[in-house]
């Protein structure tokens, strides 16, 4: 129930990381029994907030370099999503969350990438086809 085909945004490093973040999703909710369930939650949670940092950071850096408008509101989708795991981490592991956090986690990561992500890179992909159509031989000279 992973990563799908409709999640790639046509940016291939970015597009790797999303598939890399919804793998982690997938791992803490295939956790077959209780034990691997703790397990998995506390290694999961702990590498899915660490590769969405470096994931949000290269997003960021991204939208800096090509001066995306919608930055600040994308960076505080970010922030959002990165105090839910924290809170999901704080949860008590005895109770069987790891089914609900992989659900609200994946639903979560889908939305955003199926709706901002997009928007991020339809505009960057825009400016990157524009500079290349103003550096063409014959073009604007």
């Amino acid at each position: 129930m992973g990563w799908k085909l409709n999640c790639l945004i046509g940016i291939p490093e970015i597009d790797e990381q999303h598939r890399q973040l919804f793998e982690c999703i997938d791992r803490l909710e295939n956790a077959a029994d209780q034990r691997q369930r703790e397990l998995a939650a506390f290694y999961v949670l702990d590498e899915l907030k660490g590769y969405a940092r470096i994931h949000f950071s290269v997003e960021e850096i991204v939208m800096r370099l090509f001066d995306y408008p919608g930055l600040e509101a994308h960076a505080a989708e970010h922030r959002e999503f990165s105090a839910r795991l924290e809170a999901l981490g704080k949860i008590e592991l005895a109770r069987d969350v790891h089914a609900e956090a992989g659900r609200f986690l994946r639903e979560w990561l889908t939305q955003h990438i199926m709706v901002s992500d997009k928007r991020y890179a339809d505009f960057i992909l825009g400016q990157r086809a524009s500079q290349r159509a103003s550096q063409a031989p014959g073009a604007g000279g």
